[in-house]
């Protein structure tokens, strides 16, 4: 994807990511929230402790970026989520985690109605 020599539009985005390792600091977040490499990124745990990140990975194709933050900054048990070996099929039930409008936390039961990946 092309960056403008300008770069990217001045805006300030908030979203939430899956920590895949806590111990290197390594989470995934959509690629809609961190589109580029080149920006600032402000890490938030436990909705008090900021830290700065950086981008270490964007997928060129599925829509996800690892940001990485220096843990030994962060004095909190973050725990790495434990993710499935097993590869979800459609007409499953799973668990949707994400923000609203007002960015509240929103968890709700669902089905897996379309995969495209």
């Amino acid at each position: 994807m092309p960056v403008k020599i300008d770069g990217y539009p001045q805006a300030r985005r908030t979203g939430f990511g899956l920590v895949v390792d806590a111990e290197q600091g390594l989470v995934a977040v959509s690629r809609a929230i961190v589109p580029y490499d080149l920006c600032d990124i402000t890490v938030t745990v436990a909705d008090s402790i900021q830290v700065e990140g950086k981008v270490v990975f964007l997928h060129p194709l599925t829509n996800y970026t690892i940001v990485k933050y220096d843990p030994a900054l962060v004095h909190a048990p973050v725990l790495t989520a434990k993710l499935s070996d097993t590869t979800i099929k459609q007409g499953e039930e799973t668990i949707f985690v994400g923000f609203n409008q007002n960015h509240r936390v929103v968890v709700a039961k669902t089905t897996v109605t379309d995969i495209t990946a």
